[in-house]
């Protein structure tokens, strides 16, 4: 079936040969990633990928289509899988076309998934590749080339981070304020904080930041005890009595921020976990259940 002229009928031996789970119908199926058809080659890499077999996908790198190649380094990627590293790269290396060039859209969408690709490895090596993109003309291809920068950022990237806090794209700003944040760099605080920063990337990536950002962001993690959100609420509660068992100096002033808090449970969990503060192993119990 898969040396028929019929598109169609290829697409169906694909189908019967994934029925099979034998290593011989798979090797049929890595060969029709070559397929000259997108809905034939795409049919045979979700049968791959659906296999869950490394060695297929890995395989599959080497098909002279480029969609082909950007989904399975994207699978690869969001495993971890350094092999997707050099395919993906590639990707992001193809010319841009022309504005009025027909080729643009999937020029864009190619770039941009490959950059997201990028970000799921956190390769540091990602950083170069991406930095260019930060100025592109399309918001997405945009957006996705500083969210390759902040997962992929380390510790001595943080002053590359902050230069670009300043950036003319809001969304720009705020996915490298999450990557300086996350490498520990105060002046990201401010935009942590701002009305932006949430309406972007949302209440849960705030919090992350905070907690990242430690003891210089302890009262905007406070102030987020009085969410809207019930989950945000709890998360924000068990960070603060975490820190308060780790450290358990003697003085419980986390507890007695919480006191504070607008929400009548954070309240009586405060006034509990007072209550245990002056026996460790007390605590420490309040806190694990």
């Amino acid at each position: 079936g898969l040396r028929s002229k019929f598109p169609d009928i290829r697409k169906k031996a694909i189908d019967e040969l994934r029925r099979q789970h034998k290593p011989a119908a798979e090797e049929l199926i890595v060969s029709a990633v070559h397929d000259d058809d997108r809905d034939v080659r795409q049919a045979a890499l979700a049968a791959i990928v659906s296999s869950r077999s490394r060695e297929a996908v890995v395989r599959s790198l080497d098909s002279q289509h480029a969609d082909v190649r950007l989904v399975a380094a994207m699978t690869l990627s969001k495993f971890g899988d350094p092999a997707a590293f050099a395919p993906l790269v590639e990707l992001t290396r193809q010319p841009q076309p022309e504005k009025n060039d027909p080729k643009l859209a999937a020029w864009k969408k190619s770039v941009a998934q490959a950059l997201d690709g990028l970000s799921d490895l956190g390769d540091p090596r990602a950083i170069d590749i991406s930095l260019p993109f930060l100025d592109n003309e399309f918001p997405e291809v945009r957006k996705d080339a500083a969210t390759a920068l902040a997962w992929c950022a380390r510790e001595e990237h943080g002053s590359l981070l902050c230069e670009r806090l300043t950036h003319a794209d809001p969304m720009v700003r705020c996915e490298v304020a999450l990557g300086a944040a996350m490498q520990g760099r105060v002046e990201a605080k401010p935009f942590l904080m701002s009305a932006e920063f949430v309406s972007r990337l949302g209440v849960g990536l705030q919090l992350v930041s905070l907690v990242a950002l430690g003891p210089q962001a302890e009262t905007a993690l406070i102030s987020l005890l009085d969410h809207d959100d019930g989950s945000i609420r709890r998360m924000a509660l068990l960070i603060l009595l975490m820190r308060e068992w780790k450290e358990h100096d003697g003085t419980p002033r986390r507890l007695i921020a919480c006191l504070s808090s607008l929400m009548p449970r954070v309240r009586l969990a405060a006034a509990e976990g007072l209550q245990a503060f002056l026996v460790p192993e007390s605590f420490a119990a309040f806190v694990v259940a």
